[in-house]
């Protein structure tokens, strides 16, 4: 059984493991950028995946959660940064024709793989076992799949180069979380 995709920017520092006065400042923030990524499948009590949120302010919290559980395990906010929300602004703004254009889910097919949401501003994307691929390459080898789900392909695509760049900013900061390419 799944939590709920993607938390409000108010819940944050509910039940944390952080200062009072971080708590309430985030939860007084605007979060710009979320990303939260959970199995598909698993017990109760098992690791339930993460987020990660940036704020207007440059708070970066991170989450990590229990299958089951609506609150996290913990929660930390290991760096606050206003340049990189900057970039990240920026870098939305620089997308939000493309973004309006995505639907708020995604779906290529596949049950199976992680759920990953993405939170762009207030673009909200869910996406099970999001993946790149390549539309040419699959219309050529897989007609039958490419017809129903090309569109989707142009999509996660897009999600998938966003995240990318925003990760790339991320990384390039040093804020004690490391994005991965997905």
């Amino acid at each position: 059984m799944q939590r709920k995709p993607i938390l409000p920017p108010a819940y944050a520092c509910r039940n944390a493991n952080s200062k009072e006065q971080n708590c309430q400042q985030v939860v007084n923030d605007t979060c710009i950028f979320e990303y939260q990524s959970s199995p598909g499948y698993g017990c109760a009590g098992m690791p339930g995946g993460y987020s990660i949120c940036i704020f207007v302010s440059g708070n970066v919290v991170r989450r990590d959660y229990v299958l089951e559980e609506e609150t996290p395990e913990k929660e930390t906010i290991p760096a606050t940064m206003p340049e990189l929300a900057r970039r990240i602004c920026a870098i939305i703004e620089g997308h939000l024709q493309e973004l309006k254009s995505i639907p708020g889910e995604l779906n290529n097919g596949s049950p199976d793989g992680s759920h990953d949401c993405f939170g762009f501003g207030e673009k909200r994307i869910s996406a099970w076992h999001i993946q790149r691929t390549d539309p040419a390459e699959i219309r050529h080898h897989n007609p039958r799949y490419y017809e129903p789900f090309r569109d989707n392909m142009k999509y996660e695509n897009s999600v998938l180069d966003i995240y990318d760049e925003i990760a790339r900013e991320i990384n390039r900061h040093n804020v004690g979380v490391q994005m991965d390419s997905l």
